[in-house]
């Protein structure tokens, strides 16, 4: 069966990437690792029977589709980076922002997307389902291989 895969890929513009580390991540490296992220997320999933479209209303974003040979998506809307404040533990988020930091010094970002670049989501998307762990073990195999 020959299916035709549409990946949509909605980014703001690389002017002022949001994260939940802002505050720990200065703004030309949070720029770097936005670029880098969006290179490597493309190549991951660009195949033959893959179309992949960048959505933007940037410049910058038209320029980086036409670079990657993928779609670009005029998008007229904003608010794509828009984050939901949500209370988490500040001890959760300095552990989560030392961790990031020590993979970030690690990242050969010429080879990630050939590593199991999404291994850490998958991992983390594991430990923090929420559901219980003599359910969530039977499912482990499953969710792990899902990304």
């Amino acid at each position: 069966m020959n299916t035709k895969i549409i990946i949509g890929i909605p980014i703001n513009s690389f002017d002022n990437p949001m994260s939940r580390l802002s505050n720990s991540i200065d703004l030309q490296t949070r720029q770097i690792v936005q670029r880098a992220l969006l290179i490597n997320t493309v190549k991951c999933f660009k195949r033959e029977n893959t179309d992949i479209f960048l959505i933007s209303n940037s410049k910058d974003i038209e320029l980086t589709a036409e670079e990657l040979n993928v779609n670009f998506y005029s998008a007229n809307v904003s608010g794509l980076n828009n984050e939901i404040k949500n209370g988490m533990p500040e001890e959760v988020s300095i552990k989560g922002k030392k961790k990031f930091n020590e993979r970030l010094k690690k990242i050969n970002w010429n080879e990630y997307y050939n590593s199991w670049p999404f291994n850490e989501s998958a991992l983390a998307l594991y430990e923090w389902a929420p559901i219980s762990d003599n359910l969530k073990e039977l499912d482990r195999k499953i969710v792990l291989n899902s990304m």
